[in-house]
C-alpha cells in the first residue's frame, strides 16, 4: 500500500482550519456586537459591500473593532484588498502573534 502524497497536507489544513475556526467565532462576536448584524448573515461568502451591505464607514468602524478586540494592527495595504468574510478572517489570522 502507498502512503497517500496528501496526509502531511491534510494534518496542516486541520491545523489551519482550526486556527480560523477560532478567530471566525470571534470576528463573528465583534460583527455583531458592533454593527448589529444578524448571527445567521456572517458567513465566510459573503461579500462585505455587496451581500452585509456595509458602507466605508461601516467597515473602518468593523476594523477599528477587530483591531481593538484581537489586540492587532492590520496593515492597510493589506485591508484594501479585503473583500469577503473570509478575506478580512485570513488576514486577523495572518496578522495575530
Amino acid at each position: 500500500m502507498q502512503p497517500n502524497p496528501l496526509d502531511g497536507h491534510l494534518s496542516l489544513i486541520h491545523a489551519i482550519s482550526t486556527f480560523m475556526k477560532a478567530s471566525y467565532k470571534k470576528f463573528k462576536q465583534v460583527f455583531i456586537e458592533n454593527l448589529f448584524v444578524k448571527p445567521s448573515a456572517i458567513r465566510l461568502d459573503k461579500h462585505l459591500a455587496n451581500d452585509l451591505a456595509l458602507s466605508s464607514l461601516e467597515f473602518w468602524l468593523l476594523v477599528a473593532s477587530v483591531e481593538n478586540g484581537f489586540a492587532i494592527d492590520l496593515p492597510d495595504g493589506e485591508l484594501a484588498k479585503v473583500r469577503t468574510v473570509r478575506d478580512l478572517v485570513w488576514l486577523i489570522e495572518r496578522t495575530k502573534p
